[in-house]
């Protein structure tokens, strides 16, 4: 864990973390990343966890290996690799495990690369299969 990251996890893991016991939201661990999601939208989150483990999703270890908090937040979306700070929004989750999967990729590649991560992402997802409605938001 890097500085940055080691202070973002003191200064928002906590309340985060807080915040979503006190709200009913389960927490489901990919490695040391933390998926804290209402209990509803368990099963579907453990199966896109499943289903990128699969598919040899490039950076995954990175994000299975760094302390990252992703949580469910309706419609608010933050984004912060560096922190190590993501929410997933309703958006992602309209779309089930693909959309919940389609989310963890892109978190992979804007946790790995440099550059673009969304144009990465969108011709990865292409490459795999993923449906046009998840591609498009990333071109």
């Amino acid at each position: 864990m890097n500085p940055i990251q080691r202070l973002a996890k003191a200064f928002w893991g906590f309340p985060i973390e807080t915040l979503c016991r006190s709200r009913g939201f389960v927490c489901i661990s990919l490695g040391r990343t933390h998926i804290w999601v209402p209990t509803q939208f368990a099963h579907e989150v453990k199966t896109a966890i499943e289903r990128i483990t699969t598919l040899e999703v490039p950076f995954l270890s990175q994000l299975e290996s760094s302390p990252i908090i992703i949580f469910y937040s309706a419609k608010e979306q933050m984004q912060n690799a560096r922190l190590g700070i993501f929410s997933i929004s309703d958006n992602y989750l309209a779309w089930h495990s693909e959309g919940i999967a389609t989310f963890l990729i892109h978190a992979c590649f804007q946790f790995g690369e440099q550059g673009s991560p969304n144009a990465k992402t969108a011709k990865w997802l292409r490459e795999h299969g993923f449906a046009d409605g998840l591609i498009e938001p990333f071109e």
